[in-house]
């Protein structure tokens, strides 16, 4: 039995699809469990099922001797760098406080010391290259929900202007992401309209905005379709999942050099065959998983 462990399996934006449920789907002999929802101590539980193998979320840190594949998909690394700089750290320590970012880095680095290391970038592996070399497996996108639709069509439907650009964010308004800088961009030119999908905190509409907040996938896939572009401003990503999303849809994507697009630059004359090109579609990137754990199983 291989067990698959995060903190949660399934998306809690509207219980969509992510990696970890998505593999326990292709990954045959496997179960995947929620780590916030283990009810009996989590070293108990795994000591019932005694698995061949473990795959989690380098989050968790160093959970069991068991052999384990840690995935390292959160650049705490460089958000440290960002957000919680030496003056902030002396600050918290003068009150007596733990600062955020420290001990969950130490989390990951303990967790990918002891285990067989994957990540999704190349910016990712160079970010923690001090831990030791890992396997880069891409994320790939439901390519199959997420593909072109008849533009006018999905206007109509999400009364989006017809006649004027229309530019798509997709994501948090956490200042990792740049939203800032969205938000800027937005007030300096009026001609251009905005969708703003938003995970967070409520924004009311604008005079060339409009939110959306906890949306289904389907619904994502359609409004993707009502954009001419999709703009990113992250300071760092560890992939850029919804950039590739919106490839798929048919749109040329403009986002700062991070995540997956820090050593690939695609010229978004055909976005969708360029990021199929590129493999990054669910059908290779499972393939690219299942292989993989094979690999390690019969390694052991």
């Amino acid at each position: 039995m291989i067990v698959i462990l995060n903190d949660y399996i399934r998306g809690r934006v509207s219980n969509e699809e992510t990696f970890w449920s998505m593999l326990e789907k292709n990954l045959p002999n496997s179960l995947a469990m929620s780590t916030s929802e283990i009810s009996i101590p989590l070293e108990k539980k795994l000591s019932e099922i005694n698995p061949s193998l473990i795959i989690q979320n380098a989050n968790l840190g160093r959970i069991s001797n068991y052999k384990t594949i840690s995935f390292l998909q959160d650049p705490l690394i460089e958000m440290e760098k960002h957000f919680e700089p030496f003056r902030v750290k002396l600050r918290a320590k003068i009150r007596g406080r733990e600062p955020y970012y420290p001990s969950r880095i130490k989390k990951q680095i303990e967790s990918l010391e002891t285990s067989i290391k994957v990540t999704n970038s190349n910016y990712m592996a160079q970010m923690y290259e001090k831990v030791g070399k890992f396997k880069i497996i891409p994320m790939g996108v439901d390519h199959e929900l997420f593909k072109p639709m008849d533009k006018d069509e999905m206007r109509k439907k999400y009364n989006i202007p017809k006649t004027k650009k229309v530019n798509i964010f997709v994501g948090s308004q956490h200042p990792i992401k740049g939203f800032d800088k969205i938000q800027k961009i937005i007030n300096e030119d009026s001609d251009v309209f905005w969708i703003l999908v938003l995970k967070d905190v409520k924004l009311e509409p604008g005079h060339n905005y409009i939110t959306f907040q906890s949306i289904s996938q389907s619904t994502l896939a359609e409004l993707y379709n009502c954009a001419d572009k999709f703009v990113a401003r992250s300071i760092t990503e560890s992939f850029g999942l919804a950039s590739i999303e919106a490839m798929f849809c048919g749109l040329p994507v403009d986002v700062t050099n991070t995540g997956v697009f820090w050593d690939w630059h695609p010229e978004c004359k055909d976005p969708r065959k360029e990021a199929m090109d590129y493999g990054l579609d669910k059908n290779t990137w499972m393939k690219n998983w299942l292989d993989f754990v094979n690999c390690c199983s019969k390694n052991s």
